[in-house]
């Protein structure tokens, strides 16, 4: 079964950099979060329900994991120590 058949069951559908990311909650509970594919129609969390915790987090996870890769991407490798004595 297809997730994207099912996207009725989430209570919000986040746009991330791994396409689109499911979430279902019930109250103060998160009962899932899974990828989709990112063509699936994002859907806001309603205002101030436990969704908008729940992306705030993930938001900010995703941030700090592409700001992680892009410093390691760009980090400059060490000098070869170089002994110059003779």
């Amino acid at each position: 079964m297809a997730h994207h058949q099912n996207t009725h069951l989430f209570t919000s559908i986040l746009a991330s950099p791994l396409g689109a990311i499911g979430i279902r909650t019930q109250g103060d509970t998160l009962l899932q979060i899974t990828t989709l594919p990112s063509t699936i129609t994002i859907k806001s969390p309603v205002p101030n329900s436990y969704d908008v915790e729940v992306a705030r987090e993930l938001t900010a996870y995703f941030k700090m994991a592409v700001n992680a890769r892009a410093m390691q991407l760009t980090a400059k490798k060490p000098h070869a120590f170089v002994n110059r004595a003779k």
